[in-house]
């Protein structure tokens, strides 16, 4: 009896394994079909991230005006991301001020957004494995070899299967919208090769913008999907309730924005309206407190302080139904 209580306890604590500690030998477990991925023998870092970034001020910086930049604002400084070093990387690994994160860019599904590359207390760089999942891009890390599917926001294969990235929201918008701004912006430079892809978007399909709604026990996951062209070209404002999420809604036809931030309990009767011909400010609330594009309160009694962004990017339509066939789309009055 007591041999087999123990053979009984060493199963217990084998199942119990910490699955950290896995590796992609031991485990062959993938959370996506294994016969939809395409290129599953590409061979990683066929095309090269950019380890090292270097970054250039706005005002020195000369892009097409239609160029499509992507930006996020660390502390006061706006990063801006030009599709034609994104397209040509696909992945870029960064740090500032201790905030080691990588920005992902797939080509085929025209999506962009920030990881956080602290996973567990463990700093990582992630890599392009040449695998795609729904035509999306799998990034993997170079740590522990795990894989991810970007869309999903989730790794699908190795030692971290099951774990949700920490990711965050980039503002897309043409580089016409932002080269006179008032802002301090820094550009990425492609310092790794001589030319960059001169990109040029036809495709009106990648015009969608989607909120996602994390998975809960009692709300199926789905994602609420909008139209920049659904905008006015003024800032239109629009509050709404979407799964367990209380938002406002900002887009600009005209300067080819959508951004979304969550309400508090605190925010969530606010009374906010536009600010005109200010970018990158774009509203203001009833106490006079100015946003701006990035959430941040940059004049006003509550200076600093800022709100934040639910999970959201860009994406082909396709793309969107091919990862979330729960789609609600958010119509503009």
């Amino acid at each position: 009896m007591k041999r087999l209580l123990l053979v009984y306890l060493l199963l217990l604590m084998a199942g119990c394994t910490d699955k950290s500690k896995l590796t992609t030998k031991d485990n062959d477990i993938w959370l996506i079909p294994k016969d939809k991925i395409l290129n599953p023998n590409a061979e990683k870092d066929n095309i090269p991230s950019i380890d090292s970034p270097v970054f250039t001020d706005l005002k020195k910086t000369i892009l097409q005006d239609s160029e499509w930049v992507y930006m996020y604002e660390i502390d006061t400084t706006v990063y801006i991301f030009p599709l034609s070093v994104l397209e040509t990387h696909e992945i870029v690994n960064a740090v500032k001020n201790n905030f080691f994160y990588s920005v992902t860019y797939c080509p085929r599904t025209a999506s962009a957004i920030i990881w956080n590359r602290n996973i567990n207390g463990h700093v990582t760089e992630f890599g392009v494995s040449g695998m795609l999942y729904n035509e999306n891009l799998m990034p993997y890390d170079r740590t522990t070899d795990s894989y991810w599917s970007q869309m999903l926001l989730k790794c699908v294969h190795g030692p971290l299967i099951g774990e949700q990235p920490v990711t965050f929201s980039m503002v897309k918008t043409r580089f016409s919208t932002i080269e006179k701004a008032s802002f301090n912006g820094k550009v990425l430079k492609d310092n790794m090769t001589k030319l960059t892809k001169k990109v040029t978007v036809k495709d009106d399909a990648i015009h969608w913008y989607g909120i996602v709604e994390k998975e809960t026990p009692a709300l199926k996951q789905q994602v609420m999907l909008m139209k920049y062209d659904q905008f006015t070209d003024k800032n239109s404002i629009y509050k709404t309730h979407f799964g367990n999420m209380d938002l406002i809604i900002i887009g600009n036809k005209n300067q080819e924005f959508i951004t979304s931030f969550l309400l508090t309990s605190e925010t969530v009767n606010d009374t906010f309206r536009p600010v005109k011909n200010s970018f990158p400010l774009i509203m203001e609330d009833q106490r006079g407190n100015q946003f701006n594009i990035f959430g941040r309160i940059v004049n006003g009694p509550d200076k600093g302080k800022r709100l934040h962004n639910p999970v959201s990017f860009s994406a082909k339509k396709w793309a969107w139904d091919a990862f979330y066939p729960s789609l609600v789309f958010f119509l503009v009055k």
